[in-house]
């Protein structure tokens, strides 16, 4: 008997911990909804036509509306001011004369890397200018490389470095990867192939962007359409660079670094949850208006992906490995993630943390994410595959 008292003393202990991790999840939406109804009441909303059309990372609109502004014969009947202002802003030493803008110039098969889309290509027949936009997609295997060399083969070589450059735009200005490079070097501010200069290349951010369209609404303070479409885009950029204030969404305040304990409480125990809310009628009002399964569903699937993608990069590193995605027929969900052995032809599963028999296995990997980082989580999953070869 006074084992079973232990128990039940141990199992209330426990409740009564739960509970209040539940309570602390309540005040945490309740204070999510407070907030938001207040930055409604000052006038704040998410209305942006933008948005509307293609989404806010969507790299094809962002490239479309960047060559527009670029192209002197654009709709915007402002000649070269919009093209002189990027030039001043990014400090390019070209001259401003007769440039072409073309978006998604198409790449053939000049080299043996294959095809490709320059996202905007400039042109005044001399210099060249290569646009590479990247928000949200990885890089494509040698995609400067071969862009750089396709120019020099179309030009029949005459062409030297001084004459190329490659602006390479992403959120925070980082560098390219290996993979997109190939054979090349960055050095000193030059692509650079067995020490001989192939081009100039300047990495850029968002940041740049920024104040190049900010640049531009000086001049167009007068011309209501226009001046508003730069506004609007200025504000896509800032919500891009997590810059712009706007209404809250439950799912970006859950991913903040400071709320991660209260994410983890709701994946790990969801189902304990909605018994506990019962009794918490405006907790439970603000689940079903906020759709926080809805909400958690999507983060988990997000974090998955990320590291599917991250996987597929880092696996690049070892050319004998393929990754090998094993679904249910009757679902949508991956039942296995294995790696294959070129050499040996070996199939190799790793039982943690992709042995997948349920869309439950998601929800584990997340936390397994949220709690120890997603690069030590791919670095665990790499070092089970390549240990068994």
């Amino acid at each position: 008997m006074e084992d079973i008292k232990k128990i039940c003393d141990l199992l209330k202990k426990y409740q009564k911990e739960k509970n209040k991790q539940f309570e602390k999840v309540c005040k945490f939406l309740k204070t999510f909804k407070k907030q938001k109804e207040e930055m409604r009441l000052r006038g704040f909303n998410d209305f942006n036509y933008i948005e509307l059309l293609k989404g806010l990372d969507d790299e094809n609109t962002h490239s479309k509306i960047i060559a527009e502004f670029l192209n002197p014969e654009g709709s915007h009947y402002q000649g070269k001011i919009f093209l002189e202002n990027f030039f001043k802003t990014l400090d390019i030493p070209f001259k401003i004369d007769k440039w072409n803008v073309v978006t998604e110039r198409f790449v053939d098969n000049c080299i043996e890397k294959g095809q490709g889309r320059i996202d905007i290509y400039m042109t005044n027949s001399k210099k060249h200018i290569i646009l590479e936009n990247k928000i949200g997609a990885g890089d494509q295997e040698a995609q400067i490389f071969k862009y750089v060399e396709c120019l020099y083969k179309e030009n029949e070589g005459n062409l030297d470095a001084e004459d190329i450059l490659v602006l390479y735009l992403t959120k925070d200005g980082h560098l390219p990867s290996q993979y997109s490079l190939d054979n090349y070097k960055i050095k000193g501010g030059y692509l650079e192939n067995n020490g001989e200069k192939k081009a100039k290349i300047k990495c850029i951010s968002y940041k740049k962007i920024l104040k190049w369209m900010q640049e531009n609404l000086k001049e167009v303070e007068n011309i209501s359409n226009l001046s508003e479409a730069i506004k609007q885009y200025i504000k896509v950029v800032k919500k891009i660079l997590g810059e712009e204030e706007n209404i809250m969404n439950l799912k970006d305040y859950l991913l903040k670094e400071e709320n991660r304990e209260v994410l983890i409480t709701l994946i790990e125990n969801k189902n304990e949850f909605d018994e506990f809310v019962k009794n918490d009628e405006e907790c439970k009002k603000i689940i079903i208006e906020e759709k926080l399964d809805e909400v958690l569903t999507k983060i988990i699937d997000e974090i998955n992906y990320k590291i599917l993608k991250k996987l597929k990069e880092e696996i690049k590193g070892f050319p004998e490995l393929s990754i090998i995605i094993e679904k249910n027929e009757k679902s949508k969900y991956i039942e296995r993630l294995c790696f294959k052995n070129i050499k040996n032809n070996k199939l190799i599963c790793p039982e943690w943390p992709y042995n997948f028999v349920s869309k439950y296995a998601f929800k584990e990997l997340t936390l397994e994410v949220l709690k120890n980082g997603e690069n030590k989580i791919v670095e665990k999953i790499i070092k089970s595959a390549t240990i068994e070869q």
